[in-house]
């Protein structure tokens, strides 16, 4: 099963700043064993956008979004590997 390590995205930023997010996905198969591989997650960004990102050789995952509407967000990414087992995680965020 997959399983999103972390999610990191800063807690407030400012409206129409580009918002870093990083979040790292490690995919194991029974007794510890390497699992099927996760090439790409899903990032819901909370203002109806959405992203797919290929996760790196070092499987971490980053990108950017530019929120235009103040308020505060639910940030999730979603990880499904080629087995089709699914896991997400989330942060808040304020945007001002």
């Amino acid at each position: 099963r997959p399983r999103v390590v972390d999610l990191i995205a800063p807690l407030h930023v400012r409206r129409g700043s580009a918002v870093p997010f990083l979040s790292s996905v490690v995919d194991l198969g029974p007794g510890l064993t390497v699992g099927s591989g996760v090439p790409s997650v899903e990032f819901e960004f909370g203002d109806g956008s959405k992203a797919t990102v290929k996760v790196g050789s070092d499987n971490s995952v980053r990108t950017k979004h530019r929120y235009l509407s103040p308020g505060r967000k639910r940030v999730r990414v979603t990880a499904v590997d080629r087995a089709g087992n699914k896991r997400t995680a989330r942060a808040h965020i304020t945007i001002r």
